[in-house]
């Protein structure tokens, strides 16, 4: 296989459960870039944290963020590719979370903005709300006027609204209503073992954007390897010529596999790289 461009999701694949990157998985990245292949990270995340996560590796890395909708370089603020929700949108789908006893988390470049349904959610499984980079703000928004507020000023840069909710019906109203207004591109990720909505701009997610940036350098995506385990994953699975799964996968990733390796825990990323391209 000819492999040009290998994408890796990071949580549940190239981090491990304590958020980490495994020495021989950076190596293994280390190598394919000395090999002239294009190494890429593409997450569910904030850009800035994406990004800083990258350059732990190198600063060559490509960081496709936000799933799909912040596209940069690890080593720069500058984005290459944007692709925010419309502002009109994220005031509808504000709305259907609220109606739904819930609310969103707004996902800019570099801010989190989160109201008490995530906060709650974080407090009640005692995960604590950590930023990878330094730099990245999270910002509690008490009520949906400071939600109607935070639209205006940051109107044309949300790209990315999640919403985390321990209540799993709230979540799967929203997700329903969201999907049938046509509102935004509707997926969910496993994260600490449990499943967040993910909306993105309709037409914006992990596969469309890879298949972008690669046409823009001449790969096609029978030359296009990409790794994940979570559903916000199926779309590049769908997308690429070699999808390779990680072994706790979601049936829908499982059912979408060109091939399946280890752990994320331990040396999965590694052993199919060398196993592949190495």
């Amino acid at each position: 296989m000819d492999i040009k461009l290998v994408a890796f999701d990071l949580d549940g694949t190239l981090l491990n459960d304590e958020k980490e990157i495994l020495p021989g998985s950076r190596e293994a990245i280390l190598k394919l870039q000395e090999k002239g292949v294009v190494a890429a990270i593409c997450t569910g995340r904030i850009f800035i944290d994406a990004a800083c996560i990258a350059r732990s590796i190198s600063n060559d890395m490509l960081v496709v963020a936000c799933n799909g909708a912040c596209v940069g370089k690890a080593d720069s603020k500058q984005l290459q590719k944007a692709y925010p929700l419309d502002p009109e949108n994220v005031k509808k789908i504000t709305d259907i979370c609220f109606k739904h006893g819930t609310s969103p988390v707004y996902y800019t470049q570099d801010t989190q903005f989160a109201g008490e349904a995530f906060e709650y959610n974080m407090r009640v499984r005692g995960i604590p709300i950590v930023a990878v980079d330094p730099e990245k703000k999270h910002i509690y928004l008490p009520d949906k006027e400071s939600f109607y507020k935070v639209m205006e000023e940051q109107k044309g840069k949300i790209y990315k609204v999640l919403c985390s909710d321990i209540d799993e019906e709230k979540k799967l109203r929203t997700k329903q209503e969201v999907r049938e207004a046509g509102l935004a591109y509707v997926t969910g990720a496993n994260v600490y073992g449990q499943k967040n909505l993910e909306m993105t701009k309709i037409g914006v997610d992990k596969g469309s954007v890879l298949l972008e940036i690669g046409k823009e350098m001449g790969i096609t995506a029978e030359n296009i390897m990409v790794f994940g385990d979570s559903d916000n994953d199926i779309a590049m699975f769908e997308a690429a010529g070699y999808p390779i799964a990680m072994e706790h996968c979601t049936e829908g990733i499982r059912k979408r596999a060109y091939a399946f390796t280890g752990s994320n825990n331990g040396s999965g990323i590694a052993d199919a790289l060398y196993r592949y391209i190495l």
